[in-house]
């Protein structure tokens, strides 16, 4: 079962009920917290780290002469939400197939204190690289869309602004990250060894080169904005998705400044990430080493050509 099967049956039960969740080396929980999800690690008994929450999350440390000693992950919202999920998959992510449990606490709480530290550095309108990210990932949602997908499943599929492993993490164990190229460019930056890590998905990975336009050609970001929340509203859970991640983006639909920001996109490229497709594997990254970026050739991979998923024939 997923972690999001698995929150699920712990939220369908009576309060506190905890359901175990796979972990290499971590004792880790569902757990239902008056009808909000929480994830609960065990933490060894000398563990004496403040941990403060963020956006979205209360953290809560158990005191150091409770007997089982637990880091409590809350979600401040009622029922799971993309973002919860999201989270969940990444500090779990993050610390799997780790030597020990000591190693893997150091790596679940360092991916926290990232999460931490982009939703306090977001204020002010965002960068052109992150503009142009979540232009990819709106576009994208829209191919969704154009495939049958519905609002409910494609939205609450979309996990990168929570730094999630995958970009869009789709039922069946369909996964696709998204990137976006400048015009010359022909590599593509890959932010840490999970994104590229097929386990055991079906991952695509998905380029789309974007050349800004001036005032009146393309797309804008604006636009792309409107017409995906307009295609949520009708879906409770996939408007409340909406609204969580561009929050969780701090981008602001009523700022003006966003009207200057237009693209024409080219085509897709779609590559199917196998066992054998050129990227860095966190069991080739020293264990002194926290985190690995790296770009990636997209003229060197044409070997891993293929279509979208749903398109191809079971």
């Amino acid at each position: 079962m997923t972690f999001s099967e698995k929150f699920a049956l712990a939220l369908a039960g009576i309060n506190l009920k905890a359901i175990p969740l796979h972990h290499d080396v971590l004792s880790a929980y569902a757990v239902n917290a008056g009808g909000k999800p929480a994830l609960l690690v065990k933490v060894p008994q000398d563990f004496d780290r403040s941990i403060n929450g963020t956006r979205g999350i209360d953290v809560h440390v158990d005191a150091p002469n409770v007997v089982d000693r637990f880091i409590s992950f809350r979600s401040e919202s009622t029922g799971m939400t993309t973002m919860f999920d999201a989270v969940v998959d990444s500090l779990l992510g993050s610390s799997n197939s780790t030597a020990n449990a000591g190693e893997a606490i150091e790596r679940l709480l360092a991916n926290f204190e990232q999460l931490q530290a982009m939703f306090a550095s977001r204020g002010g309108m965002l960068t052109e690289d992150l503009i142009r990210g979540l232009f990819a990932e709106l576009l994208m949602l829209l191919e969704l869309r154009a495939a049958g997908f519905s609002a409910d499943i494609a939205v609450n599929a979309w996990q990168g602004p929570y730094r999630s492993a995958k970009d869009f993490i789709l039922p069946g164990g369909k996964c696709v990250e998204v990137k976006s190229l400048r015009r010359t460019n022909h590599h593509v930056n890959i932010a840490n060894t999970d994104q590229l890590d097929p386990r055991d998905e079906d991952l695509r990975l998905a380029v789309v080169r974007l050349e800004k336009s001036a005032h009146g050609d393309g797309r804008g970001i604006l636009d792309l904005v409107h017409d995906v929340k307009a295609w949520a509203a009708a879906t409770p859970s996939a408007h409340i998705s909406f609204t969580q991640a561009l929050d969780a983006l701090d981008f602001d639909v009523e700022d003006p400044r966003y009207e200057q920001w237009r693209f024409q996109a080219k085509d897709w490229a779609w590559y199917k990430v196998l066992e054998d497709f050129p990227r860095v594997r966190q069991v080739d990254v020293p264990p002194a080493v926290s985190n690995v970026s790296y770009r990636l050739d997209i003229d060197q991979i044409k070997s891993f050509e293929s279509k979208p998923f749903w398109t191809e024939q079971d």
